[in-house]
């Protein structure tokens, strides 16, 4: 028996009412979804921007879409549009309506080889893959010295039929400083560092993962980043700084004006369980950490055409395997908290730490995104009346414009509010933390930022760009008893502040490879910086950088 009709068999509640497979496309793929967000903001497609990544199936979808209304684009958007159509194409072959996408290159009728992008493709009747190297390299160089990032590795991306899709993608890094750990407050993308000699270090990134989808929705075992929150400079609900988490996912959209999105996270504790420990007969000892997982949902509703609203809930847990209770997507967690963990005669110490959240997007406003991200750590309405206590929560608000000042041009700000003790926990393996990295804001508690960008772009996938960023963080309070936390006061002082001003030149000259050159000034201070800056940014600095990448 053919694999064709295994899959039948094996696949066949669904499958008349299948649409595709869905395969992710990485947050760092920002050329796809920079165009996206331009022809939302332009009010040629309707996007959940709320939850990222998207899927290649969504991505694709949008495509067409904004391929029907290509009259109204400009020279260079209607060549990038071409651009992403050719990059998407293979979907077309899994989807039930055809769209006619420019090619750019000779393609084979089953076999494929591309030089830029490098890589080769198969495809027949029921089956794709795709399979592509990485590598990159990044220099820095200011007055305290010289810096680099080299990566490599390799992914690959296959569909089999309608419904199922695979990918996997390996990222070996080597940094000569580490620039961004759990401490640093920095947006990039941290890891788990091994090897570490004279400030550098590696550290390897393996993604990948399995869907199966339907008309309506989809299911996912993964390992991969997530954000959570509108946002262009750092999300406050979850954010792709930590390293990527494995994830049970779930994704539903019944019908056009409701969105939910689901997944089930296990989380790396780094906090040792001294009784499952050992030492092992030849004298080397085990250290053996304390589970811990995170459970999340988000609603997404869209009363009004541009309008969407989205709150959802999470729980992170510890000191048990995972809960049937926390599988179910659609539960208010809190409460299953106070059923299963009963508080002990002290009234602390034994429940969970569960989170809220709320995000409203706006695009009604030809060209413009307004947006705003409430994240709450813990909510008691008793305390909005007491003068001396704080509900702990952060949030975010911003705006960006596209194209209204001047055709291709787009302008954002931005401001990031978060309270003392939010992300974290008196417990500490229920905090708000993976690896050691928050999953939340990049800056963590008791701190604000202000970003400001302008960027253009000339020609086709070329982009200019200067931003400015104002970052504070006040005291770290230790969080040890959580009646007296509540009472910490919001930047009663500061003692860690950031200003840097980029400006940056990329051009994509294929599809996610990139060249970059850009001039960064930034001035650190206050009693915390050698804490949480690195060497090589401390104090004040003008910063020279280049690279060049082929994949992330």
């Amino acid at each position: 028996m053919n694999m064709k009709y295994i899959y039948i068999v094996l696949f066949t509640f669904g499958y008349f009412y299948s649409n595709s497979q869905e395969i992710p496309v990485h947050i760092s793929e920002t050329g796809i979804y920079d165009f996206l967000d331009e022809m939302a903001n332009n009010g040629l497609i309707d996007l959940n921007s709320v939850v990222k990544p998207y899927s290649d199936v969504y991505i694709f979808s949008r495509l067409k879409i904004v391929n029907e209304n290509r009259e109204v684009l400009n020279s260079r958007q209607k060549k990038e549009l071409n651009f992403y159509l050719s990059e998407f194409s293979y979907l077309d072959h899994f989807m039930l309506k055809s769209v006619d996408v420019p090619v750019i290159g000779s393609i084979l009728d089953k076999w494929h080889l591309s030089i830029l992008p490098p890589g080769f493709s198969y495809k027949d009747s029921v089956f794709f893959l795709n399979i592509r190297p990485i590598w990159g390299i990044q220099y820095f160089k200011n007055s305290s010295g010289s810096n680099f990032h080299r990566w490599g590795g390799g992914s690959f991306k296959m569909n089999i039929g309608k419904k199922i899709g695979a990918w996997a993608n390996l990222r070996d890094n080597n940094v000569s400083e580490i620039l961004s750990n759990k401490i640093y407050f920095t947006t990039d993308e941290g890891g788990n560092y091994k090897g570490r000699k004279s400030g550098g270090g590696d550290y390897s990134e393996m993604r990948g993962g399995i869907s199966y989808s339907w008309k309506f929705g989809s299911v996912s075992l993964v390992k991969d980043h997530l954000q959570w929150g509108n946002n262009y400079h750092g999300a406050n609900i979850f954010s792709s700084k930590p390293p990527s988490i494995a994830q049970l996912k779930l994704h539903l959209k019944p019908v056009r004006w409701f969105d939910f999105n689901y997944f089930h996270g296990w989380l790396v504790s780094n906090v040792i369980d001294s009784v499952r420990s050992y030492t092992t007969s030849n004298g080397n000892r085990r250290d053996v950490m304390h589970p811990k997982y995170v459970a999340a949902n988000m609603y997404t509703v869209t009363p009004f055409e541009k309008i969407k609203f989205s709150f959802g809930n999470s729980i992170v847990y510890s000191d048990m395997n995972p809960h049937p209770a926390y599988l179910i997507p659609f539960l208010f967690y809190k409460p299953v908290d106070h059923w299963l963990n009963s508080t002990d005669s002290a009234g602390k110490g034994v429940g969970q730490n569960s989170q809220m959240f709320l995000d409203i997007s706006i695009r009604m406003l030809k060209g413009f995104h307004f947006y705003a991200t409430l994240f709450i750590d813990e909510l008691k309405v008793a305390r909005i009346k007491e003068p001396d206590k704080y509900n702990p929560f952060g949030y975010k608000i911003g705006v960006k414009n596209s194209g209204s000042l001047l055709d291709n041009m787009y302008l954002i700000a931005e401001y990031t509010r978060t309270r003392p003790i939010v992300y974290e926990h008196y417990i500490s393996t229920t905090t708000f933390e993976t690896s050691g990295y928050n999953m939340g804001h990049y800056l963590r508690s008791n701190s604000d930022e202000l970003f400001l960008a302008i960027g253009y772009k000339p020609l086709q996938r070329m982009l200019i760009k200067a931003e400015y960023s104002h970052a504070r963080h006040g005291r770290s309070y230790e969080y040890i008893d959580g009646h007296e936390a509540v009472t910490y006061p919001f930047m009663q002082e500061v003692r860690w502040e950031n200003t840097i001003i980029n400006m940056q030149f990329q051009y994509e000259f294929a599809y996610n490879c990139y060249l970059k050159a850009g001039y960064q000034y930034n001035l650190a201070k206050g009693q915390d910086m050698q804490k949480f800056t690195p060497d090589f940014y401390q104090g004040k600095n003008n910063t020279f950088y280049y690279g060049f990448n082929l994949g992330f």
